[in-house]
């Protein structure tokens, strides 16, 4: 069980819903990020991804949107990011979760965990990242 960062085929986005799920992302979110990549766990049938970054204009510079599919429910989480450095390759960020937007009763300790997992898998940029070693702290 361990989540990998890979393109969404278009069987995984009819699979998923990927393109409903956007249509409502871009009515809460808009403008939202459009990303064709994602974090999955195949044997867990769990993914994480990415469904806007907060822009400075709208004060929310250092925050991150996520969708996460865990235990058939999507839920889309909102954190606050901060950077821990950068160092020749490496990089460090501890994620503050700030709210579960949907759905309403939230993540068991399991899910939670789960994500935790994702989020190291996910380092910077998922798949776009360029990290050689990254390490992740949270808050929830």
């Amino acid at each position: 069980m361990t989540f990998v960062n890979e393109y969404i085929t278009p069987e995984d986005s009819e699979k998923y819903g990927i393109d409903e799920l956007d249509k409502l992302y871009q009515r809460l979110f808009l403008p939202m990020s459009h990303g064709s990549v994602w974090t999955i766990d195949r044997q867990r049938n769990s993914y994480l991804r990415v469904v806007k970054l907060g822009r400075e204009p709208e004060g929310e510079g250092n925050i991150n949107y996520f969708s996460f599919y865990y235990a058939q429910e999507v839920y889309v989480i909102k954190f606050s990011i901060e950077a821990k450095g950068v160092y020749k390759g490496h990089l460090g960020k501890s994620y503050k979760l700030l709210k579960i937007l949907m759905p309403a009763h939230g993540l068991c300790d399991e899910g939670l965990n789960v994500l935790k997992e994702a989020l190291n898998e996910f380092k910077d940029l998922g798949l776009l990242s360029r990290c050689t070693s990254f390490k992740a702290e949270f808050e929830f």
